[in-house]
């Protein structure tokens, strides 16, 4: 049997509707779109920090933020972003 990536945790599986019921608790296709589209906007999030990260060492590395204000920076963007 043919093994596939499970779109939800990457496992290697080879029953996806099984697997789906069973692991992830997903019992009808609106429960599984929510969760497909809620791990999409989770990896939005981690892309978005880690851009706004690198813009920030970057100007950590250039001397235009001090070590306090790259910490603070990091702080604000943390809070502002809970729970969006």
């Amino acid at each position: 049997m043919e093994q596939i990536d499970c779109p939800l945790c990457n496992k290697q599986i080879s029953d996806l509707l099984k697997h789906l019921r069973f692991s992830h608790k997903i019992k009808n296709d609106k429960e599984f779109d929510r969760e497909v589209k809620h791990k999409e906007t989770i990896k939005k999030s981690q892309e978005e920090f880690s851009a706004y990260v690198e813009e920030i060492k970057y100007k950590k590395k250039k001397n235009e933020i001090t070590d306090e204000g790259y910490r603070e920076l990091i702080t604000e963007w943390i809070n502002q972003h809970k729970k969006r």
